[in-house]
């Protein structure tokens, strides 16, 4: 018979252990390929918590986990993980629409961790939304890559 999920847009890949593992094997793969130099992955989000912490173990990096603006449960710290002058960190993020979540967590780290250098973007794309909805000019394309506007590359995992 079988099991059925309910589930939000944003929990559709990970909900299930196959999902989960393929979006993080793809995730891999693509944080692997693209030879970035980082030792923090940022997250926010349940989907997020559901994906990050299995790269950090795989991978061997550390979590920054971004709370969300309206979030105030169990903590008061807007980011939590490490501090300190060496942090390059990417952001894996399940890109949903415009890329609001994005620029959000890049903000909220630059004014709490100013130290920290992101080197990346990785999206799952949940809805294969590619990059036509995003809110430009918050990303663009140089001709061979997308950017967003603060120099990080971007990669959209399909």
């Amino acid at each position: 018979m079988g099991l059925w999920f309910d589930h939000s847009e944003s929990l559709q890949r990970v909900i299930t252990p196959d999902g989960l593992e393929a979006t993080c094997s793809n995730l891999i793969g693509e944080i692997e390929r693209s030879k970035v130099d980082f030792n923090t992955i940022a997250f926010t989000g349940f989907s997020g918590a559901m994906v990050v912490p299995m790269l950090c173990v795989m991978l061997n990096k550390y979590p920054f986990v971004v709370r969300k603006a309206d979030e105030h449960a169990h903590s008061y710290l807007k980011v939590e993980g490490p501090t300190g002058a060496d942090i390059n960190y990417i952001i894996v993020d399940d890109l949903m629409s415009t890329g609001t979540t994005v620029h959000y967590v890049l903000e909220t780290i630059a004014a709490k961790r100013s130290e920290a250098k992101c080197v990346g973007l990785f999206l799952y794309n949940q809805k294969d939304y590619g990059l036509k909805n995003f809110s430009f000019p918050t990303f663009y394309w140089t001709g061979n890559t997308w950017r967003h506007k603060a120099g990080c590359p971007v990669t959209v995992i399909p």
